[in-house]
């Protein structure tokens, strides 16, 4: 991708990565679960290329 891209990545366990993240006390980046209005909850990370990663969970129908 192009620096400054994003991409969404779903996955059932975002808790559980939220706290992997926040164990390991990275001095730049502190990631937090938010609740969207459609429904989701997102956890976005900035890569060091400026490209956003967005760690979504399921959203059940």
């Amino acid at each position: 991708a192009t620096p400054g891209s994003a991409l969404r990545i779903e996955t059932d366990e975002l808790e559980a990565f939220e706290q992997q993240l926040l164990a390991k006390n990275y001095k730049f980046s502190h990631p937090g679960i938010q609740a969207m209005p459609w429904g989701s909850q997102d956890m976005t990370i900035v890569d060091p290329f400026g490209n956003r990663l967005v760690f979504t969970n399921a959203i059940s129908l």
